[in-house]
Formats: structure tokens, sequence, C-alpha cells
């Protein structure tokens, strides 16, 4: 009785894999296309537009100089439309978002736009001390303050990355 069991189950789980084998797998036509679109895109970028894509400024304002440079250097808005740049760090004001993304998406020569984050590991307009300052005070009661308080998430006038991988 059991080898008979067992000689009807072998026979079911072949006729299983046989119709699976036929089952045409579904394409993912979208997932397959944005990868054929991606690998297009990076044969099309040059050595220096690929670095370009990888590289982020800290930017605080027009008439800060660009780090290594001297006066009279690159401006971002020159670097972006040459798509020498992928990425913004420390940018809140819409007005300069809404300025800089255009130059990304309609002069660079690949029309990527760019991201812009901003770093609030220690907190975006927060009250409290960063955890650094708070564990100096050598006081556990300022240090177990925030934790009690009810967590609230960053809110940027726009959206935009955010880099913040602790919380106090």
């Amino acid at each position: 009785m059991i080898s008979t069991s067992l000689r009807i189950l072998g026979a079911a789980s072949a006729i299983v894999v046989a119709l699976a084998a036929r089952v045409p797998v579904p394409q993912r036509p979208m997932a397959d296309s944005i990868e054929a679109k991606v690998n297009q895109l990076l044969a099309e970028l040059s050595t220096d537009e690929k670095i370009g894509q990888m590289s982020q400024l800290f930017y605080f304002g027009r008439d800060v100089n660009l780090p290594g440079s001297a006066s009279g250097g690159p401006s971002p808005e020159e670097l972006i439309a040459k798509g020498a740049l992928g990425s913004l760090l420390f940018i809140t004001d819409p007005a300069v978002i809404n300025r800089m993304q255009p130059i990304a998406v309609e002069k660079s020569p690949h029309h990527i736009p760019l991201i812009f984050g901003f770093d609030v590991i220690h907190g975006f307009r927060t009250i409290f001390p960063v955890p650094i300052a708070m564990a100096a005070s050598w006081d556990p009661h300022s240090s177990r303050k925030p934790k009690q308080s009810p967590p609230r998430k960053p809110v940027l006038p726009v959206s935009v990355g955010l880099l913040h991988p602790c919380s106090t």
C-alpha cells in the first residue's frame, strides 16, 4: 500500500513539474524597459559625466566659493548645466530648488534630475542639543529627555532626501 501511494505521489509530482515547465514565465516589461533605459544611459555617459553624477556639493548660497576653487570658478549652475553635478546638500529653500532643477532637466546633456538632500542626523530644527553635547554634560537625565518626548519626523519646506540614520 505504501509503495502504491509513493508511485501515485511520484507520478503526480512528475506531472506538476512537466506542466510547470510548459507555463510561460510572465515577463516584467516595466522592469525590463527601465533596466534597458538605464543601461543605455550609462553607455551614453562619458566618464566625466558619470563622475559628475556621483558628485555632491554642499551648497550654502551663491556668494560662497566652491571647495577647492578660487573666486570666479564655476558656479553650481554652470556645473549642473554641464552634467558635472548630481546632487546638492543643505538646500531647503524651494525658490533655490526650483531655480536649479530646471537647469538639470532642461539644459544638461542627459537631462538627469538633481537629488537634493539635507543631513538631519542630529535633527532638523530641533530643540534638543546634539547627542555628543548631551553626553559631554555628564547629566544622564538630560540624555533621556529627548527619548521620552514624542517623536516627530523632520518636516522640510520641500520634498528632499533626508539623511537621518539614527535618532536621539
